[in-house]
């Protein structure tokens, strides 16, 4: 299918490196878009906490973006300060469009740009792929349509059953296994979508992936793209993988059978499209926006090595919200000091004329003590060129 085309006829960077520390969908996307890391892109995780007014910031939160026609809305490139692929196509050929599509909305959005044509996501509460009043006022007819038509009726089978027999799948862990994600009574095959619950469901499976490239298809034949006299450029971010690697793990079988099943409607695509637009009119470039974990459960239980899972909700965040408190009776202050996404308040440590290395000193030492953290390293260290004397 389409791998195999990509692997065998294209050209592999089989030794590529994710040179940034978070390694999410939000930086994932405007890393690839822009060639910026996140240090300069705006685009530092795909939520953030703003140390000023210690407020949750979301990568594509825009409150002034607005719904279109009564769906959608709510997000923009508004973080993004710099340009991207599209945008530069745009400057050089004003008559290109630039097409982002996605489940994720962060990944439509910061795939597509500062000023794409179209950025659309999906949105579970519809079924509909929508979009915000930040790009258009009205729905393209060709997208009217293909929402009206209702993909999720039409497509979803009852149930995710494996597409090859059980043997093809053994050399991957079993495929019940604590730690995977709880579909109906158990974590196995098959796997129901119940009707109230199919929208939310869809996303963890392949025919998320199905809607978008259907979508994409929509796109392409609405917009004519690629049989005009321009360059164009569609931006399709197939999110499911990430879901069902995140809920089953890179070693389970749904993993296994997601990519079966990607694959084919890859190779599918690739074809309709060189059929539609003509072989060696079209360039396809393919890459991953960030990678997933083994499940601890699996190391620990199938590999037979040391590993755990960390709630840090429950378990790490409570107590680091504690020692923030205790800071604050031992320096007599009244103001945060440990925000949480790692900021320290060093300007309320200087009023309780503390400086700002005995901050550090103290919250190292405090935060080593709870389970789960190894080591903490503070701005001054991590900008310093000299090696420290621990790993």
């Amino acid at each position: 299918g389409g791998f195999k085309r990509m692997y065998s006829e294209g050209i592999v960077f089989a030794n590529a490196t994710l040179n940034y520390a978070t390694s999410e969908t939000a930086p994932g996307y405007a890393t690839l878009s822009t060639g910026s890391y996140p240090s300069t892109s705006g685009i530092l995780s795909n939520d953030w906490y703003d140390p000023r007014t210690l407020k949750r910031v979301y990568s594509v939160g825009d409150s002034t973006a607005n719904p279109v026609e009564g769906e959608g809305g709510g997000y923009s490139p508004k973080y993004l300060i710099v340009s991207a692929l599209g945008d530069w196509l745009k400057e050089e050929s004003i008559t290109s469009k630039v097409v982002s599509v996605a489940s994720k909305d962060r990944a439509a959005i910061l795939f597509g740009g500062k000023r794409p044509n179209y950025a659309f996501w999906y949105d579970k509460k519809t079924g509909h792929l929508v979009t915000s009043s930040y790009y258009v006022k009205t729905l393209p007819e060709w997208a009217k349509k293909f929402n009206a038509a209702n993909w999720i009726d039409t497509n979803l089978p009852p149930a995710w059953n494996k597409l090859k027999s059980f043997s093809d799948y053994e050399g991957e862990g079993p495929d019940d296994l604590q730690g995977e994600m709880v579909w109906g009574v158990g974590t196995a095959f098959p796997h129901q979508f119940v009707p109230n619950q199919r929208n939310d469901q869809i996303l963890t499976s392949p025919w998320g992936d199905m809607l978008t490239l259907d979508f994409a298809r929509a796109a392409i034949d609405g917009e004519k793209l690629g049989k005009r006299a321009a360059t164009d450029l569609l931006c399709v971010a197939l999110s499911c993988t990430d879901y069902v690697g995140h809920s089953f793990g890179p070693n389970s079988h749904e993993i296994h059978d997601h990519l079966l099943r990607l694959d084919i409607a890859l190779g599918t695509f690739m074809s309709e499209v060189e059929k539609t637009i003509g072989v060696g009119n079209v360039l396809f470039v393919l890459s991953a926006d960030h990678a997933v974990m083994p499940l601890p459960e699996y190391l620990s239980n199938v590999k037979k090595e040391s590993a755990r899972r960390i709630l840090a909700d429950k378990e790490i965040h409570p107590q680091i919200a504690a020692l923030d408190t205790l800071l604050q009776r031992k320096l007599k202050v009244s103001e945060w000091l440990i925000s949480r996404n790692g900021f320290l308040n060093y300007a309320a440590a200087k009023k309780a004329k503390s400086g700002e290395e005995k901050l550090e000193r103290m919250v190292r030492d405090s935060l080593l003590k709870i389970d789960g953290i190894v080591d903490v390293y503070f701005r001054r260290e991590l900008t310093n060129k000299k090696t420290p004397n621990r790993p």
